[in-house]
Order: C-alpha cells, then structure tokens, then sequence
C-alpha cells in the first residue's frame, strides 16, 4: 500500500481509504467482508459520518 507522509508530522499514512456511505447500504456479511479484507489490504482509513443512511454506516464499521 502506498504511503504519504502526513503533513509535517513525520508520520506515514496510507493514500487510499474506505468510503463508508457504501458501506451502510450492505448486508451485514459483505459489510463484513468489504472491511475486513481492506484493513488486510493495508488500507487504515475509513470515511464515515452519522448522516451516511441515518448512521447505518457507523453501526456496521462498529461491529466490524
């Protein structure tokens, strides 16, 4: 996975990420599925917000 230093901080964080409204529209299982193998995948990086489908999103991304 590539990886961007962070600003001024030193740090490196992966380019890419999860978009979560996506997310909330899933099964449970392909929820599952979607986040598990993207954190596998070396992604740490996942967008969400209350708003996505009434906090669908957030509820799947705390399970998984």
């Amino acid at each position: 996975m590539p990886l961007k230093e962070f600003g001024s901080t030193g740090r490196k964080v992966t380019m890419m990420g999860v978009g979560g409204f996506h997310v909330g529209r899933m099964t449970d299982d392909e929820a599952q599925k979607t986040i598990e193998l993207a954190i596998q995948r070396g992604i740490r990086f996942f967008d969400n917000a209350e708003s996505y489908l009434d906090g669908e999103a957030e509820i799947k991304f705390r399970k998984f």
